[in-house]
């Protein structure tokens, strides 16, 4: 409440600042009875230790990044993210690998979500191939990209940029734990290192283009012209019983299904956005 007045719109709710408090302490609590608090707000740092800045928060931009190299702690407890850095020969969930800043590309108003993911996630991908030296030595940790977006509060707070971060997620939701830096060729994903993927053949990188067809495609018969199939006999209902009055006997109609048209064409192949905001 006091942070809201205080900031007014310049409030941040995704904010790298968080809530403090100052109190009195045990000794003027109990013999001097002062009941006075205080909030603040303060930039958590490493080993939960609180990091200077110069200026006010209402002047500056609140984004939550880091510097590229920094590794966030993972809570033992739930596997979540902590977003308080450690060292990265510790657990932790995430390492940051770069930050895209938004204020160029959009110097307006908020950009909707999906401008703004396309232009991140094309960033936040160059940064990561850079910060591991190259595509094949970030696909090699099996670790995943993510990033988030920027949202109208924070837009209006004055944030402007997004962390780029690489881990691994588990399928409910959770994180796994990493120990050591993904650089560092001694990564580790809860406790085993990384099974890197089979390389791509090279004759598949350079695929040669399919030419196209200029025969024309058969005429596709119209459906009424189809014979009609039956997928089951016709079903009656229940004849009454004894204790019932006789009811009309009904027939249900027969389903009807059209043969599926052929084509010529082979089928498809199959085709298959991190960041908590």
């Amino acid at each position: 409440m006091a942070i809201n007045r205080y900031l007014g719109d310049r409030y941040d709710p995704n904010s790298r600042f968080t809530m403090g408090m100052l109190w009195p302490g045990e000794k003027g609590w109990t013999e001097a009875g002062e009941r006075r608090v205080l909030c603040g707000l303060q930039l958590p740092g490493a080993d939960n230790q609180q990091q200077l800045f110069r200026g006010k928060v209402a002047e500056q931009d609140q984004s939550k990044v880091w510097p590229a190299g920094t590794c966030l702690g993972i809570d033992s407890t739930t596997n979540l993210p902590t977003e308080l850095p450690v060292d990265c020969d510790k657990a932790h969930a995430m390492e940051i690998t770069g930050t895209v800043s938004l204020a160029e590309q959009f110097p307006g108003s908020v950009p909707p979500e999906p401008d703004q993911d396309a232009f991140i996630k094309d960033n936040c991908t160059r940064l990561t191939n850079d910060y591991m030296g190259n595509p094949d030595g970030f696909r090699a940790t099996t670790l995943t990209l993510s990033y988030n977006t920027i949202t109208l509060p924070s837009w209006t707070a004055g944030s402007r940029q997004v962390s780029c971060n690489i881990g691994s997620t588990l399928g409910n939701g959770a994180w796994s734990t990493l120990v050591n830096s993904a650089k560092s060729g001694q990564l580790l994903i809860n406790g085993q290192p990384p099974v890197p993927p089979p390389d791509i053949p090279a004759d598949r990188l350079n695929m040669p283009p399919i030419p196209l067809s200029t025969t024309p495609a058969p005429t596709q018969q119209p459906t009424q012209t189809q014979q009609p199939t039956y997928t089951q006999q016709p079903t009656y209902t229940q004849q009454p019983t004894r204790t019932q009055q006789p009811t009309q006997q009904t027939t249900q109609q027969p389903t009807r299904t059209s043969t599926p048209p052929t084509s010529s064409g082979a089928p498809s192949p199959p085709t298959s956005r991190v960041s908590p905001s």
